[in-house]
């Protein structure tokens, strides 16, 4: 069942991935620029927590399985369009990680050093990268912040300012190649002082080739939605949450629904 568990997590990981790809904006007058650059001070300090829980039935059996992941990061900008990620600590919680893979996933993310890009005025991960699903049977902070940093518009926006954002997301299987099609709805809910509300929407379907079958195997549709506070004056990101549904997946004969919840919250700068 673990294994099982562990390969809904990671199929629930691929399809929140980060938006780099642009689409037109509808039009908007003088506005204000969204920018999340990190230039404003040497480190910025973050708490994350990530909660998930997975419902299974196998026949007349019905099971929760829960997973519960807290830890703090420091980021700190490298350069003109670089950002560093660096964890200073891990607590893990879980029903679905045995505790071999706890300390595991604990281990790994206190000695990984992550960087993100900044090249459009906000922080965004790779998603050009296949990304292989054995590499997904851990939890990672640099795929949660892929469903928690937003896409933003280059040009003056005001309060009530739709954009979308599409990305295709390449997965490497077991069964063959799924490719995921991530699509994000932003709007400008808030514009207050330096402070920018932004909400969204997000989608994902995926198709797969040459093995169709890969899809009923792993939950490649998704819906769920997301927030973020924006400090605009300091360029940075406050706030940021998001929650995540995959409908009814089939794993031999057993029915999952996975949901999710992912935050992370500015704690100080300097």
């Amino acid at each position: 069942m673990n294994r099982q568990c562990n390969a809904i997590v990671a199929a629930c990981v691929v399809g929140a991935a980060a938006l780099s790809g642009f689409a037109k904006d509808k039009p908007a007058a003088d506005g204000v620029v969204l920018k999340a650059d990190y230039s404003a001070k040497k480190q910025w300090n973050y708490a994350a927590t990530y909660t998930s829980q997975g419902n299974f039935r196998q026949k007349s059996s019905n099971t929760a399985k829960s997973t519960e992941i807290r830890c703090s990061f420091t980021a700190t900008k490298k350069g003109a369009a670089k950002l560093g990620i660096k964890v200073d600590s891990v607590a893990v919680k879980s029903d679905v990680y045995k505790e071999d893979l706890q300390k595991e996933i604990r281990d790994k993310l206190i000695k990984a050093d992550y960087s993100l890009s900044l090249a459009n005025g906000f922080p965004t991960i790779d998603t050009s990268v296949e990304m292989p699903a054995s590499n997904y049977l851990e939890w990672d902070l640099y795929r949660q912040l892929a469903k928690l940093l937003p896409a933003l518009p280059a040009k003056p926006v005001k309060q009530g300012f739709t954009w979308e954002r599409t990305d295709l997301v390449p997965m490497q299987t077991a069964r063959g190649k799924v490719t995921c099609e991530v699509y994000r709805n932003y709007t400008l809910n808030v514009l207050t002082g330096d402070s920018a509300l932004i909400s969204w929407k997000f989608r994902y379907a995926g198709s797969g080739k040459p093995d169709s079958s890969a899809l009923t195997d792993i939950p490649v549709f998704g819906q769920g939605n997301g927030t973020a506070v924006i400090d605009v004056r300091a360029g940075c990101i406050l706030n940021a949450e998001m929650n995540f549904t995959a409908p009814l997946a089939m794993v031999g004969d057993v029915s999952v629904v996975w949901h999710e919840k992912a935050e992370i919250t500015l704690t100080g700068a300097k």
